[in-house]
């Protein structure tokens, strides 16, 4: 395929061309919302369709509210169906099977049908909170073919992994099967080139389970100051208790 250059829309990435196919760990629909508004922000105002394939983490409500305050006129183009919005059930679990052949058809399908509408080609995110142990094996081999088929049509893909949900060797077969990886580090976002091929291995699975033991760090400190404050809110209530009773002690003396 001919490279043109697409507006990606994320800061920490810059502008690539049709096929390109990332990665982003995440762990809350803050991290979501910060990455794909502007990504799809910039796939709207370039005659792209765009498909954001949801989980339970994020409503359509919540994508839709968020999608308003920073594109102007988003309403018009939910109305002429440039932009989709759809349960990961819907598409990748249908009949509450996945099936990787008739996925990647779809796939092929859809850009087939947005080309001749009208649209430069197709950008997507989907979240992959539905995939399970179970299904784990079957999803990669099925990412690495995405990876190849990518190349050969008019679109750009981000496909969303949970950081609180895999391990650090799932993440490092996550990054293998993408062009790029993003991953959130002391509240910036860092990017991977090329995976793991840009990496050497050990080295990248030690600073993942750095980002690991930061964000586990996190949510321990929150737990300790959520305790804190529940105790200075229990002091408060006893200290409020006492000082109305000797308030109605000294009204009664």
């Amino acid at each position: 395929m001919t490279e043109i250059t697409r507006k990606r829309g994320i800061e920490v990435l810059e502008d690539c061309s049709w096929g390109t196919h990332i990665c982003l760990f995440s762990e809350t629909k803050e991290d979501l919302l910060e990455t794909l508004v502007p990504y799809f922000k910039a796939g709207l105002e370039n005659n792209e369709h765009c498909m954001w394939i949801t989980s339970e983490l994020l409503t359509k409500n919540e994508i839709v509210g968020a999608m308003r305050e920073v594109v102007s006129h988003f309403d018009s183009y939910m109305e002429k169906k440039q932009i989709e919005i759809i349960p990961a059930k819907d598409w990748y679990l249908i009949d509450n099977a996945f099936n990787s052949e008739r996925t990647l058809d779809d796939w092929i399908q859809k850009i087939d049908s947005i080309v001749k509408n009208g649209y430069d080609g197709l950008r997507v995110f989907g979240d992959l909170l539905w995939v399970g142990k179970k299904n784990w094996d079957k999803f990669k081999d099925y990412e690495a073919e995405v990876n190849e088929v990518l190349l050969d049509f008019p679109m750009l893909a981000i496909c969303s992994y949970s950081l609180t949900k895999y391990n650090s060797k799932e993440i490092i077969e996550a990054m293998r099967n993408h062009q790029y990886a993003l991953i959130k580090y002391d509240g910036k976002w860092e990017r991977f080139n090329n995976s793991i091929e840009m990496e050497d291995e050990y080295n990248l699975e030690e600073r993942i389970k750095k980002v690991e033991a930061k964000n586990k760090q996190l949510s321990e400190s929150q737990e300790k100051y959520q305790k804190v404050f529940e105790e200075v809110d229990f002091f408060k209530d006893l200290l409020m208790h006492d000082f109305n009773n000797v308030l109605s002690n000294i009204k009664a003396s």
